[in-house]
This record gives C-alpha cells, structure tokens and sequence, in this order.
C-alpha cells in the first residue's frame, strides 16, 4: 500500500483521543473520500495520514517506510490532499 495506518490513535491535547484503533490501506492511484457527521474525526485523519498531527499510538507508513522518517518534501512529491471548500488549509480559520 502506498498509505497504511496501523492501530492509529490521536487526539488534540489532554482531551480524550478522537481516533481509536483505526486502520486504513489505501494503495497507489486510489482515490479516495473520507465523510462522516461533524466532530467525527475526519479532519484528525487527514491531518495525521499526512504528518501535520502526530498518533498517540500506532503507526502511519508511506511507501513501506515510516512516516516520521519521510522528510516533508519527499511525503509532498508522494501524496495529495483536496480539502473542502471549508477546510482549504487545514489549520486556518474558515473565511
């Protein structure tokens, strides 16, 4: 698989962990589409596939290999991310 998660818990802070015991495999030229009901996790899935949150437990692979081991460039020449019209940059606040 180009992505894999293992076991993926994550959470903001102190709070309780918004992700528990998740596993997804998504492989090379897949697209794919992540919905649910808001304050679901989807955003806390996205932001740790691509490194920007980091998993209490668990693992998130890229190509086979770790991806805290990735530098950012090289996990930005391998995996893109659309975000909602809303969520254009994860992290900002909505216009």
């Amino acid at each position: 698989p180009l992505i894999e998660a293992s076991a993926i818990e994550a959470g903001y802070g102190s709070s309780p962990a918004v992700l528990k015991k998740i596993d997804l495999s998504i492989n090379a030229g897949e697209f794919i589409g992540v919905l649910g009901t808001n304050g679901c996790g989807k955003s806390t899935l996205i932001k740790v596939l691509t490194g920007f949150l980091p998993t209490r437990a668990g693992t998130v692979k890229l190509s086979g290999r770790p991806l805290k081991s990735i530098p950012r460039q090289q996990q930005a020449r391998t995996v893109a991310v659309v975000l909602g019209k809303r969520d254009r940059h994860a992290g900002s606040p909505a216009p």
